[in-house]
């Protein structure tokens, strides 16, 4: 039980900290992201509509 208590006191400690470094990680994963895609609509008021998203992921090019 005491060891539980310490890693509760740990965790609530480093709370903002972790917090923090998670939103800075998101931040940057968004900003990869955003400079690896391309998204293309072609929309129009009649069907059918067309989205292409054009990247890279891990080396590899993809279109959908």
């Amino acid at each position: 039980m005491l060891k539980f208590l310490k890693k509760l006191l740990w965790i609530v400690k480093n709370y903002d900290n972790h917090r923090a470094l998670l939103g800075d990680r998101i931040t940057e994963a968004t900003n990869i992201i955003r400079e690896r895609t391309e998204v293309h609509a072609d929309v129009h008021s009649k069907s059918p509509s067309q989205v292409i998203m054009i990247g890279s992921y891990r080396g590899k090019d993809f279109k959908f």
